[in-house]
């Protein structure tokens, strides 16, 4: 799939957090490129190891700014479902309760770009948060191989 099509699933923050990195990035282009002045900014034949060294940083600064403008243009916002059928569902956005084994944790299913298995946001591309999508309260699935681990949703919060 090309990059420029390829959708991002965001929460309103996720989009936030990303608008102010590009702002932020931007801001921190224009300032090194006020401070550096122009002698820095012209290309040369003559190899000037600060002045290769600005130009990556530029580049650098570039490509991470094209990104940043691809997932933007492309963003798609979470959103909780509309109808209180659709919210007994489990989808993007959803706050689930599981329970694995003997213990009880909330799973956040987000896009790839916001996953932080670490704070409970696992994506929909993982295999745990593909496997959650679209179960219901009460219903289990099994991983694992040769030891199975089940997790059985008990709650769906939007």
């Amino acid at each position: 799939m090309n990059p420029h099509e390829q959708k991002f699933y965001l929460t309103q923050e996720g989009i936030q957090r990303i608008q102010q990195e590009y702002k932020s990035l931007t801001e921190l282009k224009r300032t090194k490129l006020q401070e550096a002045g122009p002698e820095r900014v012209r290309y040369t034949d003559e190899p000037d190891p600060e002045c290769l060294s600005f130009q990556e940083e530029l580049e650098e600064y570039n490509s991470r700014l094209a990104t940043y403008e691809i997932i933007l243009k492309n963003a798609v916002p979470i959103a909780a479902p509309r109808t209180q059928d659709a919210k007994r569902i489990v989808g993007l956005g959803a706050k689930v309760m599981v329970r694995v084994n003997r213990s009880v944790h909330v799973l956040t299913i987000v896009g790839p770009l916001e996953a932080d298995p670490s704070s409970g946001k696992i994506s929909n591309e993982c295999p745990v948060g593909k496997a959650l999508l679209g179960r219901r309260m009460g219903e289990t699935i099994m991983f694992g191989t040769p030891e199975k681990t089940i997790y059985k949703v008990i709650k769906i919060i939007y």
